[in-house]
């Protein structure tokens, strides 16, 4: 009982052949680097429209600059200058209290310019200052608000921060933020005012105004105090 040639033939094929379905390991190396090839073939070119996309904006994107000019504090002036190359338009500002503590005292600055809120490409405007010192509605000198936040006076005083918002040519909306103060003068990236930079601008100014409510309200309790000692 034996195994005829032809039957061993016949078993040889039918386990040394390769079944139809199953690929070659040179096969599955090609399909992957095919896939790795549409994948970064369709990188490359998302990369490409968003950088096109980006060019495109900036181009229509106007760039607000502040600085403060003048030899002293007699001349001293704050400016407001678009250095892009295209119109803003609908140009805004607040500041964020300044909170004095040493001398328990409160700034609320406003800023204001004549003429439109529209600022042409290399033009500039001259700011102007108007403010309040703890809640007084008696108007500050604007020469002494000007010093106040000047970044070249070298007085103990906490830095000041403002907003400037603006829009472009396509009504899209922008700002930067301002720091000044003793250890200088700084202008923050132009950025897009989405919805979340304008929650976290109004939770800035909430969590600043509660700030100030509890120190103003401590201030008050141990002026209370002391008045009851005297007596």
């Amino acid at each position: 009982m034996g195994c005829s040639p032809s039957k061993l033939t016949s078993t040889r094929l039918i386990r040394g052949s390769i079944p139809s379905r199953m690929r070659t390991p040179t096969e599955y190396d090609l399909n992957i680097i095919s896939t790795i090839s549409i994948v970064a073939t369709a990188f490359i070119a998302n990369s490409a429209l968003s950088a096109s996309k980006k060019a495109s904006m900036l181009a229509l994107l106007p760039f607000i600059s502040v600085c403060f000019d003048g030899e002293s504090i007699a001349n001293r002036k704050i400016i407001l200058e678009n250095i892009g190359e295209k119109p803003a338009y609908n140009i805004k500002m607040f500041s964020f209290p300044i909170l004095i503590k040493s001398s328990k005292t409160v700034y609320r600055l406003k800023f204001k310019f004549s003429g439109t809120n529209a600022l042409a490409p290399r033009k500039t405007k001259r700011l102007e200052l108007t403010g309040t010192i703890n809640g007084n509605s008696k108007r500050v000198p604007a020469d002494f608000l000007t010093f106040l936040i000047d970044p070249e006076e070298s007085h103990e005083r906490p830095e000041a921060n403002f907003v400037i918002t603006y829009r472009n040519v396509l009504n899209n909306h922008f700002f930067i933020e301002v720091r000044t103060g003793k250890k200088g003068l700084f202008i923050g990236p132009t950025k897009e005012l989405n919805i979340l930079a304008q929650l976290t601008l109004f939770f800035r100014k909430i969590l600043g105004n509660i700030q100030i409510g509890i120190y103003q309200t401590w201030w008050k309790l141990k002026e209370a105090m002391k008045n009851d000692e005297r007596k």
